[in-house]
């Protein structure tokens, strides 16, 4: 009988033990299993000691951390891609709004054609093209490229174009 329960005891002395030891693992295991879900918020087991699951959860606070970081940094990323996505989107409608685009333009003229196409590059610029019959026998156009992309490098364009179309008058010297 002595045996029995000293035998008894020493298995709930070891079962208790080793519930004791592996407890700060379980509970590591459960708060990483969290963590891998997405909820980074929540909390990881206040490691009891230095040994080595107390390193270990120190390493997944670390771990925790330095992701919650670049989750952030990539947000802020994404956000201004996706801002000057859009400002070279405006910019691309701008500047295609400012360039002809009925071919041909002079129907009525039979002894000349003018076909033009723009294709712009993923990131817009100043590209512009244009041209207008000044007087009977006098054609204007011009090509040029503004420096610059995006909306502030099309509205340049945009007042470029503008700007020579008012200066063309009958006469009036190219060079001027």
């Amino acid at each position: 009988f002595i045996t029995a329960a000293g035998l008894c005891l020493l298995v709930f002395i070891i079962i208790y033990i080793s519930q004791k030891i592996t407890m700060p693992l379980r509970s590591l295991a459960a708060a990483a299993a969290e963590i891998s879900q997405g909820s980074l918020e929540s909390p990881l087991p206040i490691p009891a000691s230095r040994d080595e699951v107390g390193e270990l959860i120190t390493s997944f606070e670390n771990m925790r951390s330095s992701l919650k970081e670049y989750i952030a940094d990539l947000k802020e990323t994404t956000a201004a891609k996706e801002h000057l996505e859009s400002e070279l989107k405006i910019g691309r409608t701008i500047q295609m709004s400012f360039l002809p685009r009925v071919f041909p333009p002079f129907p009525e003229r039979k002894e000349f054609e003018i076909h033009a196409r723009l294709e712009p590059a993923r990131e817009v610029g100043g590209d512009l093209y244009g041209f207008s019959l000044v007087d009977e026998n006098t054609l204007f156009f011009s090509i040029g490229d503004v420096s610059g992309k995006g909306v502030a490098a099309a509205l340049f364009m945009a007042v470029t174009k503008t700007v020579m179309n008012t200066l063309i008058v009958p006469g009036s010297d190219p060079a001027t």
